[in-house]
């Protein structure tokens, strides 16, 4: 569940690093001091729209992320005892249900077992 989020949370930090150089590669490598000319103007507004593209989709999918972890988060005990009535000390753990046959801890009983199964299914077969 929580890998798509991941993978869509990696793909906007790209984005926003790939706005980053894009707006900001006419000023760092000095393409053309003074006028912008169109090439500086096309370069660096398309980096901000990069840019804001790449933080949108991330604070969109990190916001839909901390959504899916409040719904698996466990509630606050006061909403609990409001939901159930109780309070948590007066929960009883459910007993465990007794075994109908006990199992026999000899590993030479359990596979004499073992083989005169196979053998009765064998006998039938043949």
């Amino acid at each position: 569940m929580l890998r798509k989020y991941l993978w869509a949370l990696t793909s906007s930090g790209v984005l926003v690093m790939a706005g980053v150089a894009l707006a900001a590669s006419p000023f760092v490598l000095y393409q053309r001091p003074g006028a912008w000319s169109a090439a500086t103007a096309t370069s660096f507004w398309s980096g901000i729209g990069i840019l804001a593209l790449g933080i949108l989709g991330g604070l969109g999918f990190a916001g839909e992320l901390a959504r899916q972890l409040g719904a698996l988060a466990p509630e606050a005990e006061g909403q609990r005892e409001r939901a159930t009535g109780r309070k948590p000390e007066d929960v009883r753990p459910i007993a465990p249900k007794p075994v109908a046959e006990e199992i026999p801890l000899d590993s030479d009983e359990v596979l004499r077992k073992l083989a005169a199964a196979v053998l009765r299914d064998l006998e039938e077969h043949i």
